[in-house]
C-alpha cells in the first residue's frame, strides 16, 4: 500500500482506510460564522452560509472533500481550548466515520503561541491527547504536523528561530517519532523539519519553474543533511484577497474557469511532488477555496478529483 520506500503509508493503523499513493492534504478552516461571508469580505459566497461549530456543516464539508479526492484536512489550529480545538475534535470524530484523515496547521505567529512555553505546551497536548486518535494523518506510523510561518516562533535571548525550533523539538519529539512539515522558503530549517511546503503559489509568474526550483532545493538539503526530506507541491484554484487587503498587498489570480487549478496540479506532478497541499478547501477571505460556491457549484470538486486520480495513477 505504500508508494515509496521512504514515505509509504502504514496499513497497521485502525480507522479510515489506508491512503494509497501520494496523500492529498487540503488546508481547512473551522472558525466561520454566518456573518463571515458577504460582498465586503469575500469575493464570492458559499452555496449556503454556515457556522463552523455546526456538526452537520462539518459532516457536509468532509463528504464534499472526500468526493473531491482529498485524503486529509490540515485544520488551522490555535491551541487547546480554542474554538478551533473544539471543532478539531468534531472533525476527528466525523473523519473516523467518513474516511477523512486529519492533521493541524500550527499557527506559529498567533498570540496564542506568544512564548516558547505555550508552543511546547500546545504541541505536547497534541502528542498526548490527539495523535492517538485513529483519524490523525500518519506516515509510516508517524503523526504529521504542518507549521505555518515557523520564522515567527518566539525566541529566547541569543536564539535564532532555528535554534528555538531545535529546542522545542527536543522537548516535544526528541526521538523524531513525528513528521514536522514547515511552510517556509528557508531550507536551513530542514535541519529540524522533515519536509517543506509553501502555502501560496498564486504570486508565481511561472508555477512549473517555481515548484521545480523548490523540489531541487529540498533534494539538495536532503543530500547535504543525509536525511530524507519530503517535498510537497502546492496546488490552488486561484486567489483573491482584494476585499480585505488594499493594493499593492492584496491581489487576485484568475481561476481561468478551472484552468489554473489544472495548471498547478500538472506542475506539482511534473516536479515530482511526494505529497500535495491544496490551498484551500475553504479559505473564503482569500478566495482560494474549492468548497462549492454560488458562481461555480461543485466544479472545482470535480477538477480536483480528476487530478488527484492522475497523481495516484487511477487514470492516465
Amino acid at each position: 500500500m505504500s508508494y515509496s520506500a521512504t514515505y509509504g503509508f502504514t496499513t497497521a493503523v485502525a480507522g479510515p482506510d489506508p491512503i494509497a499513493g501520494p496523500p492529498v492534504i487540503a488546508q481547512y478552516y473551522a472558525w466561520y460564522d454566518t456573518d463571515s461571508f458577504g460582498p465586503s469580505l469575500t469575493s464570492d459566497m458559499p452555496v449556503r452560509t454556515y457556522n463552523s461549530d455546526d456538526p452537520a456543516t462539518i459532516e457536509r464539508q468532509i463528504r464534499k472533500a472526500r468526493s473531491a479526492g482529498i485524503d486529509a484536512f490540515a485544520m488551522s489550529w490555535l491551541g487547546r481550548g480554542d474554538r478551533t480545538d473544539k471543532n478539531l475534535d468534531k472533525v476527528l470524530t466525523q473523519g473516523a466515520a467518513l474516511g477523512m484523515r486529519t492533521l493541524i496547521t500550527f499557527e506559529t505567529d498567533k498570540p496564542e503561541f506568544a512564548d516558547q512555553g505555550k508552543v511546547v505546551a500546545g504541541l505536547s497536548y497534541l502528542r498526548d491527547k490527539l495523535f492517538p486518535r485513529n483519524p490523525w494523518l500518519r506516515v509510516d506510523g508517524r503523526p504529521v504536523l504542518m507549521f505555518w510561518r515557523p520564522s515567527a516562533v518566539a525566541v529566547l535571548p541569543g536564539q535564532t528561530p532555528l535554534d528555538a525550533w531545535r529546542s522545542i523539538r527536543e522537548q516535544v519529539d526528541p526521538d523524531r517519532k513525528q513528521l514536522w512539515i514547515m511552510e517556509r522558503l528557508d531550507w536551513d530549517y530542514l535541519q529540524v523539519f522533515d519536509g517543506q511546503f509553501v502555502y501560496s503559489i498564486a504570486w508565481s509568474p511561472n508555477v512549473a519553474n517555481t515548484l521545480n526550483s523548490w523540489q531541487r532545493r529540498v533534494r539538495a538539503a536532503e543530500s547535504a543533511l543525509g536525511q530524507p526530506k519530503i517535498f510537497i507541491g502546492t496546488v490552488m484554484p486561484g486567489y483573491d484577497d482584494t476585499k480585505v487587503r488594499p493594493a499593492p498587498e492584496g491581489f487576485a489570480r484568475d481561476r481561468e474557469n478551472g484552468g489554473y487549478l489544472a495548471q498547478t496540479w500538472q506542475a506539482a506532478i511534473n516536479a515530482g511532488a511526494q505529497w500535495v497541499n491544496l490551498t484551500s478547501y475553504n479559505e473564503w477571505i482569500e478566495g482560494s477555496q474549492i468548497e462549492p460556491r454560488v458562481s461555480y457549484g461543485n466544479q472545482y470538486l470535480g477538477i480536483n478529483k480528476e487530478w488527484r486520480d492522475r497523481i495516484k495513477g487511477i487514470i492516465p
